[in-house]
């Protein structure tokens, strides 16, 4: 693998929790190899068993599309848990605003508001208690202040976190108020989370329309219908019509 491909890869690990990097990068990796071999074992023993695709080539071209999926399924799996760990962020970062606004009106100082959001947070939304624990952790190392921030930006991959960031360097340049653009930053988020989810409800109803049809529907015509049918077959049954003898 190239160095720009592991660099992505360990972005993406990142996104998804998994930040201890090195021996994360190299255990995927293994996975990845894994996963592909297994494949490649699993289809070499279904073509022989069912005796399918007798040519060499034919053979070898599906032995190589499943080395190709076996080689992307981690990645695809890895997509999902980036994509679900970004919702469960996306639906904690409006608690942890309203705690970062309490923290400042408290008198305490940026680093330690976001070190105590990562203690309060740790039972209620450990992946958001995660991201502000390291970002408070590179704000005692680094010199930058805002690098730190940006760095948490990076990691999670939300846009609606550069606005936040952006309060965040402005109060550490200028010496601003972080309370009223706090509070109006997350009665933002959580708008947009409620738009969301109004959004998910509003769709419900279509995706809810094929199970219905296929699976509810059958059942609701079998009770319904089958009294009247069997009361049809009876009728016709104890029915007598005239005979010429």
């Amino acid at each position: 693998m190239g160095e720009v491909e592991q660099q992505q890869l360990l972005k993406r690990l990142a996104a998804a929790g998994f930040k201890h990097y090195g021996g994360g990068l190299a255990t995927f990796i293994a996975i990845k190899v894994i996963s592909a071999t297994a494949l490649v074992a699993l289809t070499w023993t279904v073509l022989e068993w069912r005796h399918l695709l007798a040519m060499l080539l034919m053979r070898l071209g599906a032995l190589g599309i499943a080395a190709i999926i076996g080689w992307r399924l981690p990645e695809w799996v890895l997509d999902r848990l980036v994509k679900r760990r970004r919702g469960r962020i996306e639906q904690g970062i409006p608690d942890a605003l309203d705690l970062l606004v309490v923290c400042a009106e408290s008198g305490l100082s940026l680093n330690q508001s976001i070190e105590e959001i990562s203690r309060q947070l740790r039972f209620s939304n450990r992946d958001v208690a995660d991201e502000f624990a390291v970002t408070s952790a590179e704000m005692r190392v680094l010199t930058d202040f805002a690098q730190a921030l940006d760095n948490l930006v990076e990691r999670t991959g939300l846009e609606n976190l550069r606005g936040l960031v952006a309060t965040l360097k402005q109060s550490l340049n200028f010496g601003t108020s972080l309370a009223e653009s706090l509070r109006l930053i997350a009665s933002e988020m959580r708008a947009e989370r409620q738009a969301r989810m109004e959004e998910r409800a509003a769709r419900l109803p279509v995706l809810m329309a094929i199970p219905m049809m296929m699976f509810i529907l059958p059942c609701l015509l079998m009770i319904v219908g089958t009294p009247v049918v069997l009361r049809m077959v009876d009728a016709f049954k104890h029915l007598s019509f005239g005979v010429a003898r």
